[in-house]
């Protein structure tokens, strides 16, 4: 099995075709998943963070598909689940 690949924000936006703020806009709007805190600065917001490469994937293959804003939704939501239930497998 290969192991899972995280990709920072400059990569990510490579992948995406977009910049930091449209990332983040899609992010709030629930189209995109949030990224993964690497590391927290002095007041406890994160420094660095990353997205996990099958995430990032399943999002374009999904775009490319023609999915909806409601399907993108959906699977943001999927994708957050399985990262929630393979955090509590890996505790």
């Amino acid at each position: 099995m290969e192991s899972e690949r995280l990709l920072r924000l400059p990569e990510t936006e490579g992948q995406m075709g977009k910049k930091r703020s449209a990332l983040y806009q899609d992010i709030s709007d629930g189209v995109f998943t949030p990224g993964i805190p690497l590391s927290t600065s002095k007041n406890g917001r994160a420094a660095a963070v990353a997205w996990p490469h099958s995430e990032v994937q399943a999002i374009i293959r999904a775009r490319i598909a023609g999915k909806t804003e409601d399907e993108l939704k959906a699977l943001v939501r999927e994708l957050v689940a399985k990262r929630q239930s393979a955090e509590l497998v890996a505790a």
